[in-house]
């Protein structure tokens, strides 16, 4: 239904045709998925919306995530499912891709803490770790649980020393220690029936997951959030159609909307809807099957996974589009 009242919604007849091929070829993607599913220095002018896309180095982009030094991003991690790399790739210089190693498998998620870069891999079943020395890697562990996973995607708190796994085939979110040790899991209380994407927030200790439902049993889609222990904090549904990335800030929820082809912007207490980035589209600032979102607080800065062009877009504030009434 909810891609009938897009398409509804669209008064030229070339959004029509390009929204026809468009899903046609993120149906393709997803059936890979499910086989594995910058700034300038000077301030630029206030009517000057401040976009920097990537020229699509990228095959399929599924992962992001950030790297830190001094509280600030030094760079991003990104995985390419089809070529089965994790990448580097510098925001201030986003024509610039690194490839840093290649798995055994397919690449969903990545994370990094320290000298480690943990990778989902569909193949494995598991949450693959490397080190990094230099430009060379090693793989030094796998974190496991009793049955094969499915890690869509995978957020670190190294205050705490935990890895935070959303399992779609066990529908859950599993907890562990960086070592390995599986914590707990949440399960949404019986409402996750595929989690596509967790993120936290290391000073509230929050959980924000996506979750695709289950249309056949009537299970919406939906972003929930909830505390370290388990405890729910939001149940949020009606306002997507494929939700899959997701980012917390203290105060926002951010959800990246595949099939929308926007960020949706929420209060992260109570769900009311505050806007979105981005629109359905090629052009530059619009996004075609956005499967992953980085958040950056300090800076106000979003980066989002465009998948189908291939690239990073990176959203200022500038670019928010606010809504009239809220929802």
């Amino acid at each position: 239904m909810v891609g009938i009242n897009v398409i509804k919604s669209q008064k030229n007849r070339f959004w029509l045709l390009l929204l026809t091929i468009s899903i046609s070829g993120m149906l393709c993607c997803e059936s890979v998925l499910s086989m594995g599913m910058g700034f300038d220095d000077e301030v630029e002018p206030a009517s000057v919306p401040v976009l920097q896309i990537t020229p699509g180095p990228l095959s399929s982009p599924i992962g992001l995530a950030p790297v830190y030094s001094r509280q600030k991003i030094k760079y991003l991690l990104v995985t390419d499912a089809l070529k089965k790399t994790v990448n580097k790739l510098d925001p201030l210089r986003p024509n610039d891709l690194e490839e840093l190693f290649k798995i055994d498998g397919q690449p969903l998620s990545v994370a990094k803490d320290r000298r480690l870069i943990f990778v989902g891999n569909r193949s494995q079943g598991s949450v693959d770790v490397y080190s990094m020395r230099g430009t060379k890697s090693r793989l030094v562990r796998q974190i496991k649980a009793e049955q094969p996973m499915q890690p869509n995607d995978i957020a670190i708190d190294p205050r705490t020393r935990q890895i935070f796994v959303a399992d779609g085939l066990a529908n859950d979110v599993k907890i562990f220690t960086l070592s390995g040790r599986l914590v707990r899991s949440i399960d949404g209380f019986g409402d996750l029936f595929d989690p596509k994407s967790v993120a936290i927030h290391r000073i509230s200790k929050s959980i924000a997951i996506t979750d695709s439902g289950d249309p056949e049993t009537g299970m919406p889609a939906s972003v929930q959030v909830y505390d370290y222990s388990g405890a729910q904090l939001l149940h949020k549904t009606g306002a997507f159609s494929a939700p899959r990335g997701v980012a917390l800030s203290s105060d926002r929820l951010f959800v990246a909307d595949a099939l929308l082809g926007q960020v949706l912007v929420f209060n992260r207490e109570d769900g009311t809807r505050l806007g979105s980035f981005g629109s359905f589209g090629t052009d530059p600032g619009q996004l075609l099957f956005p499967i992953d979102v980085v958040f950056d607080e300090e800076t106000e800065t979003l980066y989002v996974v465009n998948n189908r062009m291939g690239r990073i877009v990176t959203y200022v504030p500038a670019d928010f589009q606010p809504v009239e009434v809220s929802q």
